[in-house]
């Protein structure tokens, strides 16, 4: 017996009716079902057909829901929900063009359409117009100005924007809309860190945690160098965590290696490392900082080996040529050693440089007039200036960069030579960068070379040792003063220490020791000590006399900091220095005092002398690792040697 319309429409309607029910529940077999026998009565059902083309979708079959969207369409082209499926569908195929179109003609019917807008936004980023992007996502935050997803897609496009302020702003607004909104909290992590402030990155990131501590991808936005001056944190153990909830996530145990290597847990990198690279061998984050590690734990031929794979994969990242660089010293391959030194210089790395002369490339050619681009810190400066001596017997005309604090000292020393000022400035994003183009002097400058590459013009043979004299002349009348001041605070050797540089950070305080451990080692009641830390604080004086009776020596009248050519003086009165290779040290080296160092040799590749002062001597060997503790004790033996000299 045939069903009457009426009876038809009614099981039309109630089939619909389940099939949506279904489909709403997330019962996608059922709906399915429902909507195929529908079309199979009703091919031309625009409604079901979206439906179905929806649902396809969902289950990946991009292809097929593409087919019955399109129909739909066709069928009912003034159906805003076809258009955004369709759209939708189209973005998921990879044609953000076309589906752009879809969103568009939504927008244009209904300009109150907010998912039209927030759709519209997402093609326009995929098609990379950004700016066109805010402007629909602003329209519908408009439209819905407390939709927490609405809010949320405009702060991380003002956030890829670089407008980290006003990506703030509108991610404020999802935390009050949905405060457990988990995307919002890694965006405003990102956010803040744009801004600056690392701090409240992180508090964002731990919000996120405490809402859902399983959610590995926070972890990899908790890092110790954001922590606030003086908290102490674990951030191993929160990177140890999130290997537990993903082990199988190599980037979570390169995140692992990096806070173990700050906290200078070296083997505890190195195997996290490993882990990281077994799991993923293309991990790019893991194989600069696996090798950095390697390197620290002074296996220099395990290091060697993954500089050289990490750069098979990877062969732009210069961190690794560096690396490799310093194990080829090691091993006394010099060539190749200061060929891949030169990778400093890689403008991902190194200050952009603004109208630098031309390089001295063909060595065996007159330069004419040479410059001799400053690099680095100012430590370095006195390492790598060390070879000027050697450098003005090859060329006739030098000019020469350096700190300003310097050129009094190197003036005086180098009475041929011409000096000039560092011309560094910072950019628009406050990037140190050396800018040439209005030095006059620049004009009159046939080529140049930077200071850190002059150590690979001189130094080819590891078994000599540098000059012994030291190669800056320091006024005599300031050193006769600083002598005088000395000399009445008794009639014992007069050493000058060092025990930690002014920059204090958690790789460098691995470096470190305190002033009661040196002076207790070296002995407090055999030599006046003189503080060569410019930021020595009362309670590291006190802890000394406390211990020992003895208060160390702190310079008066003088800046140790930006005074260079009269620390210099002061430096060459002293009868030794002794400590960690801060700038003091250098300076020391530098001017001919004898000098102490709690570390190895310069450029790692000798162990009873230094390559580049003569008059330094390298307490570690350059296969050992870093340790105070065989350091300084081996110090207080051969400073007798010295003083004696």
């Amino acid at each position: 017996m045939s069903m009457t319309p009426e009876q038809s429409a009614r099981q039309f309607s109630d089939l619909l009716e389940k099939s949506l029910g279904a489909h709403q529940k997330g019962d996608l077999e059922i709906a399915a079902e429902g909507y195929r026998a529908i079309l199979d009565r009703f091919p031309n059902h625009a409604i079901t057909l979206d439906l179905y083309g929806t649902l396809l979708h969902q289950t990946g079959e991009i292809a097929r829901a593409l087919e019955f969207l399109e129909r739909a369409v066709a069928l009912a082209p003034e159906s805003t929900s076809a258009r955004l499926h369709l759209g939708a569908a189209r973005m998921a195929a990879g044609n953000p063009a076309d589906a752009l179109k879809e969103f568009q003609i939504v927008c244009s019917v209904d300009a109150d359409n907010a998912e039209g807008w927030l759709s519209q936004a997402q093609a326009l980023e995929q098609l990379n117009r950004l700016d066109e992007a805010i402007t629909s996502a602003r329209r519908a935050v408009d439209i819905l100005p407390a939709h927490a997803v609405t809010l949320g897609r405009l702060g991380a496009l003002l956030l890829k924007a670089g407008q980290a302020e006003a990506a703030l702003s509108a991610l404020a607004g999802v935390h009050r809309a949905d405060p457990l909104a988990l995307e919002a909290y890694l965006h405003t992590a990102l956010a803040w860190k744009a801004a600056g402030d690392r701090i409240a990155a992180e508090k964002a990131v731990r919000r996120g945690i405490i809402i859902a501590p399983g959610t590995f991808e926070f972890y990899l936005h908790l890092s110790g160098s954001n922590a606030a001056p003086g908290k102490r944190i674990d951030y191993v153990e929160w990177a140890r965590y999130a290997t537990r909830l993903r082990p199988g996530a190599s980037n979570l145990w390169s995140k692992l290696a990096v806070e173990c290597s700050r906290e200078h847990s070296v083997d505890a990198a190195v195997r996290a490392g490993i882990r990281a690279q077994v799991l993923d061998p293309l991990n790019e984050s893991s194989h600069n900082g696996f090798a950095a590690d390697i390197y620290r734990s002074r296996n220099h031929e395990a290091a060697r080996r993954a500089c050289y794979r990490g750069l098979v994969a990877y062969p732009y990242i210069a961190e690794l040529k560096l690396i490799a660089a310093e194990t080829e010293l090691w091993r006394g391959n010099f060539e190749k050693g200061w060929a891949l030194f030169e990778e400093r210089l890689d403008p991902r790395i190194s200050p952009a440089r603004i109208a630098l002369p031309p390089l001295w490339e063909n060595r065996a050619e007159d330069p004419g007039q040479l410059f001799v681009a400053a690099e680095q810190g100012i430590g370095d400066e006195y390492v790598f200036l060390s070879f000027l001596p050697a450098l003005a017997e090859k060329v006739d005309r030098l000019t020469v960069e350096c700190d300003e604090r310097n050129l009094p000292l190197y003036a005086r020393s180098f009475p041929g030579v011409t000096f000039v000022g560092r011309h560094i400035r910072a950019d628009e994003h406050g990037r140190a960068i050396f800018d040439y183009s209005n030095w006059s002097g620049r004009q009159d400058i046939d080529h140049a070379i930077f200071a850190g590459s002059l150590p690979g013009l001189f130094v080819r043979d590891a078994q000599v040792p540098g000059p012994h004299g030291g190669y800056l002349k320091v006024d005599e009348a300031e050193k006769a003063a600083w002598k005088s001041k000395f000399d009445r605070l008794g009639n014992k050797p007069k050493i000058g220490i060092c025990w930690r540089s002014g920059l204090v950070t958690k790789i460098r305080e691995a470096f470190f020791t305190s002033a009661a451990n040196l002076v207790g080692a070296l002995g407090a009641d055999d030599a006046d000590y003189v503080s060569l830390v410019y930021d020595a604080r009362d309670e590291e004086l006190d802890e000394v006399e406390a211990l020992y009776g003895c208060r160390i020596h702190v310079p008066e009248g003088i800046d140790q900091r930006n005074e260079l050519d009269r620390v210099a003086a002061m430096l060459s009165a002293l009868d030794c220095v002794v400590g960690m290779g801060a700038a003091p040290i250098l300076l020391a080296s530098a001017v001919g005092a004898e000098v102490i160092h709690l570390g190895w040799c310069r450029f790692h590749c000798a162990d009873e002398h230094d390559v580049v002062f003569g008059n330094c001597h390298p307490m570690l060997r350059r296969d050992e690792r870093f340790d105070m503790r065989i350091a300084v004790p081996r110090a207080a033996a051969f400073l007798p040697t010295v003083i004696g000299r």
